[in-house]
């Protein structure tokens, strides 16, 4: 049966595997396997080795072979291709894409958008001495992702993560980004749990207060505690919000200084990371944001 070559960017990780190229080896090969498909990734080492370099370009970072295709399975491959790369925009925090395939039957090629441009700034993964944690945290956690992905829209929250973390933009719009990260996450909760949204808002059960049924919404701050707790989770969210209604209603902080603003991101950024990695039912390690990817976080 015949091979399936696909072109990933923006991808810029070393690989897990030597390969032999012309009498010389290179760490160049990832091979992952999720659902009943086998994904061959050869890296271009030249953006593996200075990543920071190509920042704010698209780069064709890799050439993916899944061998033994049926033609019938050509579109379930390239749909699982396409959710490993969401996976893998998550792991970078820099929009992953295939730009096109080859196949005997069918070549296609995709326009990607500059804003797929690599970011590759503070990754939510880092090798701490294992060179197969992007392999392992991809198969440990791509079947609980495709079952979630759409309830909890988890392509629109990687998306808006990596947004967030774009250069050359004003602290309060990488904020903004985060609140509304967090509404969303917030919203898709509260309609998985089936709590009624009425008016409005979402509503705690009808309570009779003066002979009338009376039901309360949920504040932003206790749908947010709730979806945390679910996970075990008990974080201080006090100034996070203050901070959320400060932007919302304003549009910028005029009470803090960007030293300030950068410290709330980067708590935000913490509480989504780890958030999203208990919601993936990941268990290992990863860094976290504040401490620029030097401390580390283990969930067991």
């Amino acid at each position: 049966m015949p091979t399936l070559k696909a072109y990933v960017v923006n991808f810029m990780f070393i690989g897990e595997n030597f390969t032999d190229k012309n009498g010389q080896l290179q760490m160049d090969e990832i091979v992952f396997e999720c659902g009943k498909f086998k994904f061959t990734f050869i890296q271009d080492m030249k953006f593996a080795k200075a990543p920071a370099k190509y920042r704010g370009t698209v780069c064709q970072t890799s050439e993916v072979f899944v061998h033994d295709v049926k033609e019938s399975d050509l579109t379930p491959v390239i749909e699982t291709l396409e959710k490993l790369c969401w996976l893998l925009s998550f792991v970078g925090l820099c929009r992953v894409g295939c730009a096109g395939y080859e196949f005997p039957v069918e070549t296609k090629k995709k326009f990607i958008s500059l804003v797929a441009e690599s970011n590759f700034h503070l990754p939510s993964l880092s090798d701490i001495g294992d060179r197969s944690y992007i392999r392992k945290f991809v198969e440990q956690v791509f079947d609980r992702y495709q079952g979630i992905c759409n309830t909890r829209k988890l392509n629109v929250v990687f998306d808006y993560l990596i947004h967030s973390d774009r250069t050359r933009q004003p602290t309060e719009v990488k904020l903004i980004l985060m609140f509304v990260l967090l509404e969303n996450l917030k919203d898709t909760f509260a309609k998985e749990k089936q709590i009624p949204f009425t008016d409005g808002a979402f509503r705690k059960p009808s309570k009779l207060i003066k002979n009338r049924m009376v039901s309360v919404a949920y504040s932003f701050r206790e749908l947010l505690m709730m979806m945390f707790a679910e996970y075990q989770m008990k974080p201080k969210l006090q100034h996070i919000v203050k901070f959320r209604n400060e932007m919302i209603h304003s549009g910028l902080s005029t009470s803090n200084t960007p030293a300030e603003l950068e410290v709330v991101y980067a708590e935000c950024h913490d509480l989504i990371r780890e958030y999203i990695f208990r919601l993936l039912e990941f268990k290992g390690t990863f860094p976290t944001y504040k401490s620029r990817n030097t401390e580390f976080v283990v969930l067991q």
